[in-house]
């Protein structure tokens, strides 16, 4: 991206350069320092051209190149979810095990009181552990049973509300799980180093759009207001930006949607709608 910005500024420096020199009555022809035949002529504006035509072809390729590196983003976003749901499969196939191995010891010792008030406490624990996460979208399930299951492993206290179900095109689901990816990253990296620790999200809709709501405590900041407009939630007050907040707002607006961030009393919310007929599209 970087050579291809530089030879950009070089071909467009020479471009303004030869254009000054031909134009007639030009600073060279009255300073007496340029008197052009009219072959050389010709040939620069032939050169001209070329380089306008050279112009095209690299601000089309830096185009393509700008769309790669978004995708590449999307892409890393993807990955970076996939290792965090299967981390979490294996955490729970491992812990399952450990609580097996437990059991099975304490049956074959015939322990049956401490087998009983292990058992139910792992039952008391699994109960209040257990939730569903139903959207309509199994990805969007998928993504937010791991951030949910995340941030109560941090011990914060997440409430969680879905009162319309989802509808979304395959390459739409993409965008939809990278937006909320972030937005949930960053809420509960802030509600973990909150003093209240507390997380909510609510997926609802109106006539027109599907909107979410991601509400999160959070430590306080100088100036919060005013730096959410711009970079988004912080998480600490030495943080630059919130993590993904760019790509965030850029497919936010490649839905066509809406994105704004609120300061409530000891709450930061974030509410993001997106319009239906778009989320919805196919192909």
């Amino acid at each position: 991206m970087e050579r291809y910005y530089r030879w950009a500024i070089i071909i467009f420096s020479i471009q303004v350069f030869l254009l000054t020199i031909l134009v007639p009555g030009s600073w060279a022809e009255r300073l007496g320092y340029f008197y052009p035949s009219v072959l050389i002529t010709e040939i620069l504006r032939v050169v001209v051209f070329v380089l306008c035509i050279t112009s095209i072809c690299i601000i089309r390729q830096l185009y393509i190149t700008s769309i790669k590196m978004q995708k590449q983003q999307l892409e890393l976003m993807q990955i970076k979810n996939l290792k965090e749901q299967n981390l979490m499969y294996r955490q729970h196939r491992h812990d399952l095990y450990n609580h097996m191995t437990v059991i099975s010891g304490l049956a074959q010792l015939g322990k049956l009181d401490g087998l009983k008030r292990y058992l139910d406490a792992y039952i008391k624990n699994y109960s209040e552990s257990l939730f569903n996460v139903d959207t309509g979208l199994k990805e969007v399930d998928v993504l937010l049973y791991a951030k949910i299951s995340k941030a109560k492993s941090l011990g914060i206290d997440v409430q969680y509300s879905c009162q319309e179900t989802l509808l979304a095109g395959a390459e739409q689901v993409i965008f939809l799980v990278t937006i909320l990816a972030n937005a949930l990253d960053n809420a509960i990296e802030a509600a973990a180093r909150s003093v209240g620790k507390k997380l909510a999200i609510t997926i609802r809709g109106d006539l027109t759009d599907y909107i979410f709501e991601i509400a999160n405590t959070y430590r306080p900041v100088p100036d919060l207001e005013k730096k959410l407009q711009t970079e988004g939630c912080y998480a600490q007050p030495e943080q630059r930006r919130g993590h993904g907040i760019g790509i965030m707002r850029r497919t936010v607006r490649k839905l066509q949607g809406n994105m704004a961030y609120d300061v409530l009393p000891g709450t930061c919310r974030l509410t993001i709608e997106l319009p239906k007929i778009i989320l919805g599209e196919t192909g």
